[in-house]
């Protein structure tokens, strides 16, 4: 099905369809990333550098 629908496409559909797809994409990690719910969670990675690890002071 897809190689009789990419060999009657013209030039013009495959960029439109490359361009929905990223569109799509990028909506979705966008929304993704703005949702309210997960802040507790990049604020919990956010500060993952800053504390001391047990594991490193022990090959130390």
């Amino acid at each position: 099905m897809l190689r009789q629908w990419l060999s009657g496409a013209s030039l013009l559909d495959l960029p439109v369809v490359a361009m929905c797809l990223f569109l799509f994409i990028f909506l979705g990690v966008l929304w993704r990333v703005l949702r309210r719910d997960t802040k507790p969670g990049y604020d919990r990675m956010a500060c993952l550098p800053l504390q001391d690890d047990v594991a490193n002071r022990s090959l130390s």
